[in-house]
């Protein structure tokens, strides 16, 4: 609709005129200087042939519309980005992801590519059924995986498989040991010792069996075998660091910034490679009342560094060895009680390593599930 102002000391003649030349109007009001009312778009050019001092009255498109009616340039891109906005209602323009658990993101949207879902893709050339059942033969750690499309965002719904539960009262479990050694201690709270204090036990050899025998009759029954069971172990623990060797030396760092939308990368190049540089990349989705945009931003860190090499005395390279050592006792021998520590070391082919032979308390039971057909 157009509003039209008209300049006229007898507003009833102008709405005559209207009348006669059959043009349609509405709500005609008195102004200071004459009288407005307003028309439909299309009656507008039989309003013209009237040629009254009239002006037009333009507000919201209409207004933006006819103030750039000579920019044709203007015009014209205004076309083609209304169409590019309903172009891009069939494509995905991002992905939320929920209940990935502890898996990066990042794998997860690889898994999804590699089935032919990704941010670009075509949502009406696409199964999500298919896709979602493909993504589940993959990752066997997930149980659940729904795909919902809603306008250009997709929704992956994820469901981490639970771990199984042994039940006490209907699996039943030996306790093996997992190491050599010469049992020191027992603890058995339940099920069968087959061991004793002072027995040499190998890798694998039954200690608690799960198989019990009744004492009211001569049948058998399964338990879940529960106990501790202490050893003494000798273990080696081997490490080798190189008397020379290239290391990288961090020497400063550039940042740049680009947009990718619908998986294409608007913005700057990866450097040349004139200079040697690790990249990190992290995509960011910015949100506005709670919603994702249809794009990302992808920052770019450029990470440069010069490589030198590094030469260590045989003391230097056995602290390093040492090193080594006490970071691995801390987890591999954690609970265990140190009885020795022997060390010996060789240097050969430009490569010291440190031999330690490790004399240490601990327990070694392992559960092993007594199968039952």
């Amino acid at each position: 609709m157009l509003k039209v102002a008209v300049k006229t000391s007898r507003p009833e003649d102008v709405l005559s005129r209207l009348v006669d030349g059959k043009i349609e109007f509405s709500d005609p009001q008195r102004t200071e200087d004459g009288i407005s009312f307003t028309l439909p778009v299309h009656c507008y050019p039989r309003y013209k042939r009237l040629r009254l001092p009239s002006r037009v009255i333009l507000s919201g498109p209409l207004k933006l519309f006819w103030s750039n009616r000579r920019r044709h340039g203007l015009i014209i891109g205004a076309v083609i980005g209304i169409f590019l906005i309903y172009l891009s209602t069939f494509f995905v323009w991002s992905v939320t992801i929920e209940g990935e658990g502890n898996i990066p993101r990042s794998e997860i949207i690889n898994t999804l590519s590699a089935h032919g879902f990704y941010v670009g893709v075509n949502k009406r050339h696409v199964d999500v059924n298919e896709v979602a059942l493909g993504f589940l033969a993959d990752r066997s750690e997930f149980s659940f995986c729904s795909i919902n499309i809603s306008g250009a965002v997709a929704h992956v719904e994820l469901h981490p498989r639970e771990p199984t539960r042994y039940s006490e009262k209907n699996d039943p479990y030996n306790l093996i040991s997992d190491a050599d050694g010469v049992i020191v201690k027992l603890e058995v709270e339940n099920g069968l010792a087959s061991v004793e204090v002072g027995d040499t036990v190998s890798k694998g050899q039954l200690i608690v069996s799960g198989i019990m025998e009744n004492t009211t009759n001569t049948a058998f029954r399964l338990v879940r075998a529960e106990g501790r069971v202490w050893a003494r172990v000798e273990k080696e623990l081997v490490f080798s660091v190189p008397l020379e060797y290239t290391e990288k030396k961090y020497i400063g760092e550039k940042t740049a910034m680009r947009i990718s939308v619908l998986g294409k990368r608007l913005g700057p190049r990866k450097l040349p490679r004139k200079n040697d540089y690790d990249i990190i990349t992290s995509l960011e989705y910015p949100e506005i009342f709670g919603r994702e945009l249809p794009f990302a931003m992808e920052k770019i860190l450029y990470a440069f560094y010069v490589e030198k090499t590094v030469t260590l005395t045989e003391n230097e390279a056995l602290v390093k060895a040492h090193d080594l050592y006490r970071r691995r006792a801390l987890t591999e021998l954690d609970g265990a009680t140190v009885l020795s520590e022997d060390f010996s070391h060789t240097v050969e082919d430009g490569i010291l390593t440190l031999t330690c032979h490790v004399g240490v308390i601990e327990d070694i039971c392992t559960r092993q599930k007594i199968e039952v057909e």
